[in-house]
């Protein structure tokens, strides 16, 4: 198993495999009369391995007898297609979480939190793209003066900006860091790798995410390929967000002009019913008045035909 032909003969399995310790433990427990069958991986390469007591004629036991089966391209596809299954579990959490709320807070959270799980990361950060500014949404792992410091950056400091700039994922290790005022702040968290994507849906672009390791484990396409997804995932449940936030602005603002137009009829309805009264008024004080008048004039008339019928 990872050996060239002929290379360990007269060897001790000690010798050939020092650092193997599953291996040593498989090859002891077969010396102790056990038939052990599992797989072995040796660097990049995986076995299927049987160890077989072997026993002399009194039945004692004298040796081990392995064989195994190169496998390595099972092995591979059975890791790719457990990634892969990982990786749809993850954005179906994520479609899950943001289904539940409109809250753009957690939308990011449920996105940052299912990406460091998944990439294993130690410490994330979200961004929101707001003109020329990104601000910090959501964040894990990050100590209180580190929030601070990131709270607002200038479009063009930090990996975030890196990535939207490049349209692409970027992977960078501390000492790479692209601004140097944020470099030794960076390294002094303990992070070692960096990786950062945009948030990008349609053509649009919403903000970043950037996740960081702590220790020397450089990320791979797999982590690539799943951090974009998530962007582009966290980036269609911000664009949703914002839809019915501008739904919503719109709705309340009909809302506000239903209000004034049925105030503004009340009122008119109100004004009309006071000119209504006033001209009933004015219509009564002219009957009146034209009455008392035919009165007045008639008075007169009368008394001088009562003279002169006398």
């Amino acid at each position: 198993m990872g050996q060239e032909p002929g290379e360990i003969i007269g060897k001790l399995v000690q010798d050939v495999y020092p650092d193997h310790v599953e291996i040593l433990q498989y090859h002891q427990r077969a010396m102790a009369g056990e038939e052990v069958v599992a797989t072995v991986h040796v660097g990049d390469a995986s076995f299927d391995a049987t160890y077989t007591p072997l026993r002399d004629e009194a039945g004692s036991i004298i040796g081990v007898l392995g064989t195994a089966t190169d496998v390595s391209t099972r092995v591979r596809g059975e890791r790719q297609l457990l990634e892969m299954r990982q990786s749809l579990d993850a954005l179906l959490d994520i479609d899950r979480a943001t289904s539940r709320t409109s809250r753009k807070e957690e939308i990011l959270e449920a996105g940052l939190s299912t990406a460091t799980s998944v990439i294993g990361a130690d410490k994330g950060a979200v961004y929101r793209l707001d003109g020329e500014t990104l601000s910090l949404e959501a964040h894990c792992g990050l100590p209180d003066r580190t929030v601070a410091a990131l709270a607002n950056l200038p479009l063009g400091e930090g990996l975030v900006s890196l990535a939207i700039q490049r349209m692409e994922v970027v992977v960078v290790a501390v000492d790479e860091y692209p601004t140097e005022a944020l470099a030794e702040m960076v390294q002094g968290d303990g992070i070692r790798q960096l990786i950062s994507a945009p948030l990008i849906t349609m053509g649009e672009v919403f903000g970043g995410i950037s996740l960081g390791r702590t220790e020397e484990r450089p990320f791979t396409q797999r982590d690539r390929d799943f951090i974009f997804a998530i962007g582009v995932q966290m980036a269609s449940a911000l664009r949703v967000h914002l839809l019915f936030e501008e739904r919503e602005c719109a709705r309340a603002e009909a809302d506000m002009k239903l209000k004034e137009v049925v105030a503004l009829n009340r009122l008119f309805h109100g004004h009309v019913a006071q000119i209504r009264e006033v001209l009933a008024k004015l219509r009564t004080a002219h009957a009146f008045s034209g009455e008392l008048l035919d009165e007045l004039m008639a008075g007169p008339v009368g008394e001088e035909q009562g003279e002169s019928g006398d």
